[in-house]
């Protein structure tokens, strides 16, 4: 009988591991996309297509220092290529490594950046998800976010009601939930916001990414989410 109960216990924990190993091999390739000459988004797998915003410019980040590409001008090149995303890490905000991005466009150029003169960025990124529900999988983040702030209060009362609530972000014909985190500068003063939104398909989220330093910039690059086809 005892060997029988350790048998049984084997093969649930056997079971249990197969499980959580075929979650992660679950989730398909996913293309970055495409985008045209016009910087014309469109993606096949997550069934999204935008004009991307012509007075901005394209976040190019395959180089040590990011290059800003004006969109004002038509695009010459395959500038997203033809590698698919495989998702491979589970997904901690914390942890870059376990954030697959597609691409960023910005309202920034490089003297922006040199300067300090920082301004708005749109990015998108793909993530797994634990839980198959975008308001879940955000409450698990935010609970990583209050503990890796445990030893910086400053940044903790300021985001206080932030990792606590959840808003909604219209993408598109969408509606999804998005919360929010401000960064402080070394005084601890507030020197920037940062929303995660998170749009989820099954085994994995879509998170778009938008940094801002003004409602007015909030604004324009909500405008932008909205024309969202999808």
């Amino acid at each position: 009988m005892k060997m029988k109960s350790i048998l049984t216990i084997f093969l649930l924990l056997s079971l249990l591991m197969i499980s959580c190993n075929s979650k992660s091999s679950e989730i398909p390739e996913i293309s970055k996309g495409k985008i045209d000459q016009k910087w014309y988004y469109e993606n096949e797998t997550m069934k999204f297509k935008f004009q991307l915003p012509r007075n901005w410019n394209f976040a190019d980040s395959k180089h040590p220092m990011t290059n800003y590409i004006p969109m004002n001008q038509d695009l010459t090149q395959d500038i997203l290529g033809t590698d698919r995303i495989k998702i491979e890490k589970t997904f901690n905000l914390m942890d870059e490594s376990s954030i697959y991005q597609l691409f960023s466009v910005s309202k920034n150029r490089t003297e922006d950046i040199r300067t300090g003169n920082r301004k708005g960025d749109l990015g998108f990124a793909v993530v797994s998800s634990q839980t198959g529900n975008a308001d879940e999988d955000i409450t698990a983040a935010q609970k990583e976010i209050q503990k890796q702030l445990k030893d910086s209060p400053e940044a903790l009362k300021i985001n206080e009601k932030n990792l606590s609530s959840t808003e909604i972000l219209l993408f598109g014909k969408d509606k999804i939930p998005y919360f929010k985190f401000t960064h402080t500068d070394i005084s601890g003063n507030p020197a920037g916001n940062r929303l995660y939104a998170f749009k989820n398909y099954g085994n994995y989220n879509l998170i778009v990414l938008i940094t801002y330093f003004s409602e007015n910039e909030l604004d324009e690059i909500k405008d932008v989410l909205k024309t969202i086809e999808n």
